[in-house]
């Protein structure tokens, strides 16, 4: 209706106009008809413009619906309220919910943006997330150090660590991991008279898809600073081409994961180099048959009579 008003109104201008500067009356008819039809075209062409942005906007919209939508969208719903409700800028509703959803806008930003993301002691809880990665790349290898720094009295020391070493077992079980190379850091050589870590070794030694050797800190810190590789954290471990994960610290146990192409290539590149430096890095020293199994729960039991011994 505004459209055909402003097209009625042009038209009408344009009719007095040329009326003043002398056209006849037929001249002045139809110049007013054609700027009616001028008019009119003219917000055609910008109705379906309109249009058509708008539905980009909602394809847009659609291409990053996902199961959380509605969630995001209820916070916002949610959130307002608590505004509208709040007694003040310090009110304990507000502070409390702010935070949070500060707190996932980092998160989400870190994982999306800087592909990485901590994790903290509920990793029992979440000990398989990180074998999602082998489901989406034909390589289902995993590199991982083991790095025995500051033993005293239990080779695997904390819940996380005895829970992803069962974890590891049970993928290699199911054939969710096709083999596992793992690199075992010892301050020194002594340390390999040491009982429980030869029944570490026998571990790997026995069972298949395992494969281990070890390497001394000090070599192993020389290649990490030759390659540029930071040494604040000797344990870390590879997934497939899709995952890396550095332990940060152990208490209170807290790692990152990285799915940045580029770091895990660099990691990558690290161990494989490690691991074929036949001059720094030893084979198993275990004189266990490969393949007479030993599973976890027997590993921790020998290492539970070694510690009451």
């Amino acid at each position: 209706m505004v459209s055909l008003f402003v097209s009625i109104t042009f038209s009408v201008i344009s009719a007095i106009v040329t009326y003043i500067y002398g056209f006849n009356l037929y001249e002045c008819i139809t110049t007013a008809f054609l700027i009616f039809l001028s008019s009119e075209f003219a917000f055609l062409v910008w109705n379906i413009n309109k249009i058509r942005f708008a539905q980009k906007e909602e394809n847009n919209f659609l291409k990053t619906t996902n199961p959380y939508t509605l969630k995001l969208q209820e916070i916002n719903e949610y959130f307002s309220n608590i505004i509208r409700d709040s007694h003040g800028s310090e009110d304990l509703f507000l502070v409390t919910c702010s935070k949070s959803i500060d707190n996932l806008h980092s998160l989400s930003r870190e994982a999306s943006i800087d592909k990485k993301i901590e994790i903290s002691s509920d990793y029992v809880i979440n000990v398989n997330g990180v074998f999602e990665a082998l489901n989406v790349t034909k390589d289902k290898t995993v590199k991982m150090t083991f790095p025995i720094i500051d033993f005293k009295d239990d080779i695997i020391p904390t819940p996380e660590d005895k829970k992803f070493f069962e974890a590891m077992y049970e993928k290699t079980q199911s054939n969710e991991i096709s083999a596992i190379e793992i690199l075992v850091i010892i301050p020194n050589e002594d340390l390999l008279d040491n009982e429980q870590l030869k029944k570490l070794f026998d571990f790997y030694s026995a069972n298949k898809k395992y494969e281990c050797k070890y390497i001394l800190q000090r070599d192993f810190i020389e290649v990490c600073k030759n390659n540029k590789i930071p040494t604040s954290s000797l344990d870390f471990g590879i997934y497939g081409s899709k995952i890396l994960f550095v332990v940060e610290k152990l208490i209170p146990y807290s790692g990152i994961y990285y799915k940045d192409d580029q770091k895990i290539k660099r990691y990558t590149e690290l161990f494989d180099e490690i691991w074929t430096f036949s001059a720094m890095t030893k084979t198993n020293p275990s004189t266990i048959a490969n393949g007479k199994s030993i599973s976890p729960k027997d590993f921790f039991s020998n290492v539970q009579s070694i510690r009451k011994g």
